[in-house]
């Protein structure tokens, strides 16, 4: 099917949406993938599977892969990226994820290979400066959606803090729209 939508056109895999979620069956037998894990389901005694999944742009699935349910989301990634490139000789390519991939490992990898990302940041995960940075009001730029963003280039560091040579750009949103839906759920 991928190799017919390819060929007429109708597929365009070089942006893909990655995302992986769990599953759980309700059984006796332990065996195969099946690993009690992190439960999305809050069905934290049930045997479960992690499930890592690529969409295009359409939506529509370009591969996916099976993990053991004791599997971290982040720890997906890697494994799933170079399977995909592997089956489908995928060279230039651009890969959109939530913050659940948003990993030291993950984003060295992506740099590492040359591969163009997007990927969710975790603002109580940053730094001091980058917090700072985030709630400064200057620069940002209001759209008439209400939606506000300012962007930022920093370099990219090993952890020992030496440069590797690349170059990070970090689009900042705010919504005072999403703010008031986060307080609302907060207040639960």
């Amino acid at each position: 099917m991928n190799s017919v939508l390819i060929k007429e056109h109708k597929r365009n895999i070089e942006i893909i949406w990655y995302d992986s979620t769990t599953t759980y069956f309700e059984t006796f037998n332990r065996e195969g993938y099946k690993k009690p894990g992190y439960s999305k389901d809050g069905k934290f005694k049930e045997d479960q599977i992690v499930i890592g999944m690529a969409t295009d742009s359409n939506g529509i699935p370009v591969h996916y892969k099976v993990f053991p349910g004791n599997t971290a989301d982040a720890n997906t990634f890697i494994q799933f990226v170079l399977e995909m490139q592997k089956i489908y000789q995928i060279k230039n390519i651009t890969i959109v994820a939530d913050k659940g991939m948003s990993v030291n490992k993950n984003i060295r990898f992506l740099e590492d290979k040359g591969l163009n990302f997007i990927i969710s940041y975790r603002m109580k995960t940053g730094s001091k400066l980058f917090k700072e940075f985030v709630l400064n009001q200057e620069n940002y730029i209001h759209s008439q959606t209400g939606l506000m963003y300012k962007t930022q280039e920093i370099a990219s560091l090993y952890r020992n803090g030496r440069n590797n040579g690349k170059l990070r750009k970090r689009i900042i949103t705010f919504s005072k729209k999403e703010q008031k839906k986060m307080l609302k759920i907060e207040k639960f």
